[in-house]
């Protein structure tokens, strides 16, 4: 792990070790929830990148305001390039997750029911709060969509949210690889994955008013 921490180049990062880390070892081996968690995440001065790093895990964190795909996923094929190529590691799963709160100023959803989502048990519309979960499976990869009112999410969310949204796209348990080429083409399909699942939640006069926006 030293090794790897290294090669990250974080030396400017502040470190922390993350609670988890004080479960001995060997337990969190015999543990399938604790095997894969990091113990220890560097966080940049500006505190908008974090390295989460464990025995057999990295993760990369943009946080705050997003950098953009093409910054961010630089960082992600760096990150691949590191494990598969200088240290020779084959990597059993790959994961993309883009959390986003939503609220009326930056993305005109005044409500919940303002999101292309409804729910309907027999002939009856549900109306919010509600929380709707759904999961596709595409060539090897997993879509888990969660889109929820503001009352299922602990702790709570800031003042103003209308809704929750969570897109958390990976690879099957079936895949791995050591090449890092494979890695980055995996990411830029995971991301055309994501970003269909969220603009269908979105209403088109909103999709167009983020455009004029962007």
């Amino acid at each position: 792990m030293a090794k790897l921490i290294d090669g990250l180049e974080v030396e400017k990062f502040s470190r922390h070790q993350l609670p988890i880390a004080d479960i001995p070892w060997s337990i969190r081996q015999q543990d399938p929830n604790l095997k894969h968690q990091p113990t220890v995440v560097f966080i940049s001065a500006d505190k908008k990148l974090q390295f989460k790093v464990g025995p057999s895990v990295l993760s990369v964190h943009n946080l705050g305001k997003y950098g953009g795909w093409d910054k961010v996923s630089k960082i992600f094929a760096k990150s691949a390039q590191l494990i598969c190529t200088k240290f020779q590691s084959k990597i059993v799963r790959c994961g993309l997750r883009y959390v986003n709160i939503v609220n009326p100023e930056k993305h005109y959803i005044t409500s919940f029911s303002d999101l292309n989502v409804s729910v309907a048990i027999g002939s009856e519309t549900q109306n919010p709060p509600l929380n709707v979960n759904y999961m596709l499976s595409i060539d090897g990869t997993e879509v888990v969509v969660r889109a929820c009112s503001p009352e299922f999410v602990t702790p709570w969310l800031p003042d103003g949210s209308t809704a929750f949204i969570d897109i958390d796209v990976s690879t099957t348990v079936k895949h791995h690889t050591k090449s890092s080429d494979a890695v980055v083409e995996w990411l830029e399909t995971a991301h055309n994955l994501e970003k269909r699942e969220f603009f269908k939640l979105l209403p088109v006069k909103v999709i167009e008013k983020l455009a004029e926006y962007e």
